[in-house]
């Protein structure tokens, strides 16, 4: 009877420290840990630009001139008069009379002029987005727990 006591108090003793180290004492596991993180990127960003560029503007100018309007005469000879009076003798030379006139035309000039055009330009920029990223962690629990469940092995932070 001694020996089925020492037995039992030994099986006792063995259940004891199970239960102990079974519910008690915290274990170590791996979970997986999900987190959020800003990660930089390039990205190329699209802009307009006014950018100067210069072109020859025609345009058009009245340009006043004169000229000598003349209106020659070339006598035929010696002309008298009816009564036989000589009125004039002109030795056959030409007769002018001359009137300066102002007239306009119409000249086509060229200008430079500097005029704008909208261009598309790109520039490089660093810009962050959220990425999902997950680590490996060394949490305790009860080996009850882990076993039944109780622990959460993947987790969001």
């Amino acid at each position: 009877m001694k020996k089925i006591i020492i037995i039992f108090s030994i099986i006792v003793v063995i259940l004891l420290i199970l239960a102990v180290v079974i519910f008690a004492i915290p274990m170590p596991y791996t979970a997986t840990e999900e987190y959020t993180e800003k990660e930089p990127y390039a990205d190329t960003e699209y802009y307009y630009e006014k950018e100067p560029y210069t072109v020859q503007e025609p345009y058009t100018e009245q340009m006043p001139y004169t000229v000598d309007e003349c209106e020659t005469e070339i006598p035929t000879g010696i002309a008298d008069a009816v009564g036989g009076v000589i009125d004039w003798i002109t030795g056959n030379e030409p007769f002018q009379d001359c009137n300066e006139v102002t007239r306009y035309q119409t000249v086509t000039k060229y200008r430079t002029a500097t005029k704008y055009k909208d261009v598309q330009k790109s520039r490089e920029v660093t810009k962050y987005r959220d990425v999902i990223k997950t680590r490996s962690v060394t949490k305790y629990a009860a080996l009850y727990r882990q076993w039944t469940g109780k622990v959460k092995w993947y987790y969001k932070v």
